[in-house]
């Protein structure tokens, strides 16, 4: 009987071990089926992203949208596709201004808002993501958030001039001069040489003087005079929440100086020409 039960015993224990073995397996097997699944929606978000890139060097923004939301669908996780999304929203934004109705254009700018905090999120470190953030935000009016992703440029990258002239000219469009002038020349500390810092703060000089002119203009019209009273206007840092200004019609999202058009990309390319190739 003793014999018999440590058989059974036997039988039950190699049983056991087969069935474990065949549930590995069937694990095994489903998980290279995954994999290869994964690769091939890899493979097909690239190409949907590469056909993007073309449709967006064309200028044909609607069918860069098109392909780059189809690689986004395939491979959300990429900072790269949510990036040339934000990208072709802003370039279709420029074409588009002066000629597409408000709620189409604010739809752009929402949508180019939208992938690059989307880019910023998946890739902290994307400099060029945050720079364009800033611009974006800055267009959109939203002059609080924009400081703040142009201080993440300068956290991440501190001796860029950039993103201290944007600053500055935030601060120079909600009339705080004393702020904006500080931050023109913290750039202009960085590149002393730079056109746009010394156009930048000859304009500043040329808007402090009328906006000194307008306020004698209005103390001579019978209104109280509050330089005579001893008043100031509060700087940006007494006036912690101040309603930003109207946003400049003429300014293009994707100017942004020498860097979203230029150096930033270029140097975008630099850095993901290496994840390229660990992908093929």
């Amino acid at each position: 009987m003793e014999l018999q039960e440590n058989l059974r015993r036997q039988e039950q224990i190699q049983d056991t071990l087969k069935a474990t073995r065949a549930a590995e397996s069937v694990r095994q097997a489903e998980s290279a089926m995954n994999a290869i699944e994964n690769a091939d929606k890899l493979k097909q978000a690239r190409k949907a992203f590469d056909q993007g890139l073309e449709y967006k060097n064309l200028g044909k923004y609607a069918e860069a949208e098109r392909f780059f939301l189809q690689a986004i669908e395939l491979a959300p996780q990429e900072p790269d596709y949510h990036f040339e999304l934000a990208g072709t929203y802003a370039m279709h934004y420029d074409a588009s201004l002066g000629r597409g109705p408000d709620p189409i254009m604010d739809k752009l700018l929402q949508g180019a808002e939208r992938e690059l905090e989307q880019t910023v999120m998946l890739k902290p470190e994307f400099t060029a993501a945050h720079f364009n953030l800033g611009v974006v935000l800055k267009r959109a009016g939203k002059y609080e958030k924009a400081r703040e992703a142009f201080r993440k440029v300068i956290e991440l990258e501190p001796n860029r001039p950039a993103p201290w002239l944007q600053i500055g000219e935030i601060y120079e469009a909600q009339g705080f001069f004393d702020e904006a002038e500080s931050a023109y020349r913290t750039a202009q500390e960085k590149d002393y040489y730079n056109p746009d810092i010394k156009a930048a703060l000859d304009d500043l000089a040329i808007n402090r003087e009328q906006a000194a002119v307008r306020a004698r203009q209005s103390a001579g019209s019978g209104m109280l005079n509050p330089w005579r009273e001893g008043f100031h206007p509060p700087s940006y840092s007494e006036q912690a929440t101040a309603q930003p200004g109207a946003a400049d019609p003429n300014q293009n999202v994707t100017q942004a100086l020498p860097y979203l058009g230029t150096m930033l990309m270029q140097e975008f390319m630099r850095r993901r020409a290496p994840s390229d190739d660990a992908r093929t």
